[in-house]
């Protein structure tokens, strides 16, 4: 989401340039989502186009290489959007997300990570 105001008009934003965790955006639309009276630019990315499954797998093995245990299922990781405006103007902004599985997508996870000799 990028938050229009005063000072920033998204409908100058080139959406197609926008980067969310390395992934373009498979669908935007213009609306004030903080009812504010400024447009917001609403992205939507497909979390398999990230990065955020391998940073969230590097963060696992990373926890486990540690001290030997799996601390915690729960991970937090600092994302970065990109993008430009139409008068070719790049901005940037990070944020952090936590990051986590649960049943069967982590034990597959964590099974395929033990298999590689991750953990």
């Amino acid at each position: 989401m990028l938050l229009g105001s005063s000072t920033f008009d998204v409908r100058s934003v080139e959406a197609n340039a926008v980067r969310f965790a390395g992934a373009s955006a498979v669908q935007f639309s213009l609306c004030d989502v903080n009812h504010d009276g400024f447009l917001d630019l609403a992205l939507n990315f497909r979390t398999q186009d990230t990065v955020l499954g391998w940073l969230y797998a590097q963060l696992l093995a990373d926890d486990v290489n540690a001290d030997g245990i799996l601390d915690s299922t729960y991970q937090s990781a600092q994302v970065k959007l990109t993008g430009r405006t139409i008068d070719g103007t790049e901005f940037a902004g990070i944020d952090h997300l936590d990051l986590f599985l649960s049943g069967k997508a982590l034990r597959d996870l964590l099974d395929r990570l033990a298999a590689e000799g991750a953990l």
